[in-house]
């Protein structure tokens, strides 16, 4: 795992590398802090659920802050690359397959099993080998948390199955002997467990100890009938037979035994990738290796691919032997209904395959109160819906352990591609695909059978044909019109609020639709409000603006104006209204190069105190020149309620600050102390003076050393506050901002109308370009419609 960057490991003790540096990841809970988002292997995860999975009941007070104080330490310390990110959705780490070891364990393992169903036994060997010497230790050492006990038993149970699966290659490549004493060890210290005494059965037998093989079944029969009340599984008891009908050809590991199975598999991984999770801890469960887990409960939004998994776990099972029996909730809307369906389940050693359980779901209670604990002990069960169990399932003691939920994600960049591959897709067209589906398994299906269809493709549009598919799969049945607008809203803005639902779609129940809104489970939440799934997003907003271009337009206007009133409104904390203004502009415009897209700033804006003026000179000198230093020291003392400062979330030391000045009219004073000034009181005295009662604003010193004058989270916050001037001042005639660089951030100020002055000051050696509008030529109604069109429907 040599790759730039930083690189990581969570299989043995949570550390960290720079090149051959290793990195201080501090104290156990931050430790844990970084293992909880690489293993969520870029899904964002908000700072609530952090919180929650580190400390879990016991939550303290200061949970928030010190998370945050985690979070900060734990960026300074990656510092190289920047692997650690937030955005909307929470905080990620970012990071490649080849740099995390827990990835590439999953990769060889996968490309193990492939190499064994296409007969390179092998190859399959040699790549578990490599997987399984990855492993330090026990997996995630040195991290605590409430996460930590389960997430390890997880992960070591992935390894038990990678080591099972390469001792069993070891033995189809005839090293029986090799593996014995690796085998018997493996037994001693997991004697419930089948698979493991099953494969050192085989080995004794193959070795010629046919006496010693009967023996470790029965001593195995006798340590379950004691201590779980339990025969052994189907698997142990047809080996066992195997054994005393001295038939070695047909043992399980046996070519005999692999021939079915191979076929079913090889015609399954044509077009099946990913989900090695769900499926290393559904062979486990086949294999008795996953404690008490008797029903795994699988959940995801429509199209993420629930049903082709089950179909892929079916063939798993049905390659060790197990008898298979579907269910579909569609037609099992009753308790009748459901055992019909279900007939034969009550064979030794079956395993129920559940889909569309969202159609039952009603039947909840029976199925676990009464269905479930009426089939036979060694029965294995896996529920698919869309949405996850009921609370009682998780309350109810006698299935704490019984139940994994499990939540269906969307494929990684890597499976996606390689599902399109496997499609046909030309390479030449993945990428539009990709972007189109994000990950979206039934999106990247359907967009793929377009690409793919009669006639040669060379570019790819999701036309009408896929759009209303895939929204009816996805969506479903919309209760009223009233619930498909607030779907639109959901749709076209940045995050939704109760409080948008009401300006958006007035007359409305705001409060029952944001609450059926927030139910759907395509919908996920964010600390701004709620947003769909990207593919849904695309797709209805795609939809309305097809199908009725005035009602997209009026929908705009009004979430638009919405935004434009959270911009002025007083206390608005953070950046969101000006990311939200940012996305409302997605089809066009420039906002997207100087405006950040996604990320919690590490800062909040405050007012100026007192003890802040040393910082903010200092802060000034350092960054601008003592020149620039001298003039935020006059400000300071003429207008001091004109400075805004940023500070540190957590240790609460200045990061940034800017002043707006409001200006009444021209004094020499002032005009001496700074060049900027007399430049905007010389262009507005010359063009257009203020009237009586009409003043003129400045945005001056817009200071942030991390990265002066370039785009970042913090100079969104800087901006924003321009921003809400510009649209909150009352009796302003001109509005002015000097910027560095003022060459780079032209095509903004061109963007919003903002006129460059012929006059450049030059302070510290650092010219300051200054740009100005006349509000009462175009006041802010005007000016914020001024690129409607542009908005809606891009440059076209």
């Amino acid at each position: 795992m040599h790759t730039q960057g930083v690189r990581f490991s969570l299989l043995g003790p949570v550390r960290a590398w720079h090149g051959d540096r290793e990195i201080d990841l501090g104290e156990p809970r931050q430790r844990a802090v970084l293992a909880l988002l690489l293993l969520n292997r870029g899904r964002p995860v908000t700072l609530e659920v952090l919180s929650d999975r580190v400390w879990g009941v016991r939550l303290p007070s200061t949970a928030r802050s010190t998370m945050r104080t985690y979070l900060s330490r734990l960026r300074r310390a990656l510092t190289v690359g920047s692997p650690l990110e937030s955005g909307r959705g929470g905080y990620t780490v970012a990071v490649s397959d080849s740099a995390l070891d827990l990835a590439v364990f999953s990769d060889l393992v996968e490309r193990a099993r492939v190499a064994r169903l296409s007969g390179d036994t092998e190859t399959a060997a040699a790549l578990l080998h490599e997987a399984l010497g990855l492993w330090r230790g026990p997996a995630l050492g040195g991290a605590r948390g409430d996460f930590v006990a389960a997430e390890r038993a997880e992960l070591e149970q992935r390894r038990q199955l990678a080591l099972q699966e390469r001792i069993a290659a070891d033995l189809d490549l005839g090293r029986h002997r090799e593996v014995l004493t690796e085998l018997s060890e493996l037994v001693a210290e997991n004697p419930l467990r089948e698979r493991p005494r099953e494969l050192w059965m085989l080995a004794l037998y193959r070795c010629g100890r046919r006496a010693e093989a009967l023996e470790v079944y029965r001593a195995g029969r006798e340590l379950l009938d004691r201590e779980v009340g339990l025969e052994p599984g189907p698997g142990l008891r047809a080996l066992h037979e195997h054994i005393l009908g001295a038939d070695p050809s047909e043992a399980v590991g046996g070519p005999g035994r692999r021939m079915l199975a191979d076929r079913l598999h090889r015609a399954r991984d044509r077009h099946f990738v990913g989900r090695g999770g769900e499926r290393d801890l559904f062979a486990s469960a086949l294999a008795g290796d996953a404690g008490d887990l008797v029903t795994l409960f699988l959940h995801g939004p429509g199209g993420i691919g629930k049903s082709t998994l089950l179909r892929r776990l079916a063939d798993d099972a049905e390659a060790t032997g197990r008898g298979v029996f579907w269910v579909d909730g569609q037609t099992a809307g009753s308790p009748r209904a459901f055992a019909a369906a279900a007939a034969g389940v009550h064979s030794p050693g079956a395993v129920l395959l559940v889909d569309t359980f969202e159609r039952c779901q009603a039947l909840e209670p029976w199925l676990r109160e009464e269905f479930l604990p009426g089939l036979p002990a060694d029965a294995l069960v896996v529920i698919a819906g869309r949405r996850p169990p009921g609370p009682s399932w998780r309350t109810d003691p006698s299935w704490a352990s019984a139940l994994h939920v499990c939540p269906v994600h969307d494929l990684g960049p890597a499976d996606a591609a390689a599902l399109l591959q496997a499609r046909g897709v030309p390479p030449e067209l993945r990428e539009p695909v990709l972007a189109f589906a994000a990950g979206l398994p039934m999106a990247l299906s359907l967009a793929a059978e377009v690409v793919t269809g009669d006639g040669v493709t060379t570019s790819f549009d999701p036309s009408q044909d896929v759009i209303p598919t895939l929204l009816a799969e996805l969506v479903g049945a919309v209760p009223s019109a009233d619930h498909q607008r607030a779907l639109q809203v959901c749709a076209h803005a940045y995050g939704t609020t109760e409080d948008l639902l009401r300006v958006a779609l007035p007359g409305s129940d705001a409060r029952a639709l944001f609450s059926w809104l927030r139910e759907l489970p395509f919908i996920e939440s964010s600390s701004r409000g709620i947003y769909p799934h990207d593919v849904v997003r695309g797709a209805l907003d795609t939809d309305l603006r097809r199908r009725d271009p005035t009602g997209y337009a009026q929908l705009h206007s009004r979430v638009r104006g919405y935004v434009f009133g959270q911009l002025v409104a007083p206390h608005t904390h953070g950046v969101w209204a000006l990311r939200a203004l940012r996305h409302l502009r997605r089809n066009g415009g420039v906002l997207q190069r100087f405006i950040s897209s996604e990320g919690e700033t590490d800062a909040e804006e405050d007012v100026l105190r007192a003890e802040d003026h040393a910082g903010v000179l200092a802060m000034a000198a350092g960054t601008e020149g003592e020149e620039s230093a001298r003039i935020v020291e006059f400000w300071l003392h003429r207008q001091p309620s004109a400075f805004t400062v940023y500070r540190h979330l957590d240790t609460g030391e200045l990061v940034a600050f800017m002043a707006w000045l409001r200006l009444a009219e021209p004094r020499a004073d002032e005009m001496a102390a700074d060049p900027v000034v007399a430049a905007a009181w010389a262009h507005s005295l010359a063009v257009a003076p203020p009237h009586p009662g009409e003043h003129i604003g400045l945005a001056r010193h817009m200071v942030h050393p991390a990265a002066y004058m370039r785009p970042s989270p913090i100079a969104d916050l800087l901006q924003m506050r321009a921003l809400a001037a510009w649209l909150g001042e009352r009796r302003m005639a001109w509005s002015y901002a000097a910027l560095a660089y003022p060459d780079f951030w032209q095509p903004l100020l061109d963007y919003i109308d903002q006129t460059r002055l012929p006059a450049t000051p030059t302070l510290d050696g650092r010219e300051f370009g200054i740009f100005a509008h006349d509000w009462r030529l175009e006041p802010p109604e005007r000016w914020r419609n001024r690129h409607l069109a542009l908005e809606l429907y891009g440059a076209e």
